[in-house]
């Protein structure tokens, strides 16, 4: 489209291609029943989503800009390994909290579902898959187009409302009201967690291994315990203070703002 400008464009191929890639994976549990037992099928068919995704921010950096992935901000600069650190550290951090307080005070069940011997490496190697993917297509091609052209507050903004409405799962709209409820908070979580991302991406003078870092530590070490139900391996809580359920289900969006103000604090610049 004339005069319409190519960072912007660039930025909402990529978001559509990558958000409909995810509905149709959700489109394929709706059609087929097989793909509702998470294991092993519906495992497989959901992670490759994620190899699509790689492979789409793969022929965006190579074909389409012609560039590097150490140039996209895959890059080991003079303080990278800090930046990792943090990453980690902070999650960690948020894990911590956010696992007490559901535990604790909301009371939900966590579990493994898979024997660890498997659940470590094929988790493991998930997690790298969707913390590479996600991060390099969202803050390294995204923010760092928009960047290019915007503001870094605009632009942070706005690639962490891409990021969270990529999280839109259609089938929840099919338990109105209370699943379009769901969603909606998801996708606010999500939006939230871009928001630290991009900082995090911004502040490291847009190198992606401190948010890849955190990324991957923060799902490895909390996702598989609370978003899935546990098996064989597995404790009940029951929550101290269940009038207060809906206050303390706020905890990860806060957490996310506190880590922002933290990460201000913490000399990341080259």
């Amino acid at each position: 489209m004339p005069g319409f400008p190519p960072e912007l464009r660039d930025s909402l191929v990529l978001f559509f291609s990558t958000l409909g890639i995810l509905q149709l994976y959700y489109l394929s549990v709706t059609l087929f029943p097989i793909l509702r037992t998470y294991y092993p099928y519906g495992f497989i068919v959901h992670m490759s989503v994620y190899g699509a995704e790689f492979i789409i921010l793969y022929l965006y950096v190579k074909i389409v800009k012609r560039s590097s992935f150490s140039d996209l901000g895959f890059r080991r600069s003079r303080k990278w390994t800090r930046y990792c650190i943090v990453g980690f550290l902070l999650a960690i951090f948020h894990n911590a909290i956010d696992l007490t307080v559901s535990i604790f005070i909301l009371g939900i069940r966590h579990g493994f579902i898979l024997p660890l011997y498997i659940h470590i490496p094929v988790y493991f190697t998930a997690f790298l898959l969707i913390g590479v993917s996600e991060e390099g297509i969202f803050r390294g091609c995204i923010l760092g187009g928009l960047l290019k052209r915007y503001g870094v507050t605009a632009s942070i903004i706005f690639s962490s409302l891409l990021f969270g409405l990529y999280h839109f799962s259609y089938p929840f709209l099919l338990d109105w009201p209370s699943g379009a409820i769901t969603i909606t908070i998801n996708m606010f979580h999500s939006f939230t967690a871009g928001l630290l991302l991009a900082y995090f991406y911004h502040k490291t003078g847009r190198n992606l291994l401190g948010s890849v870092s955190y990324h991957f530590s923060q799902a490895f070490f909390n996702v598989p315990y609370i978003w899935m139900e546990p098996a064989t391996i597995s404790f009940v809580v029951q929550p101290l203070l269940p009038q207060f359920w809906w206050l303390f289900r706020w905890a990860p969006y806060v957490l996310n703002i506190v880590e922002i103000l933290i990460l201000r604090k913490i000399n990341l610049n080259e």
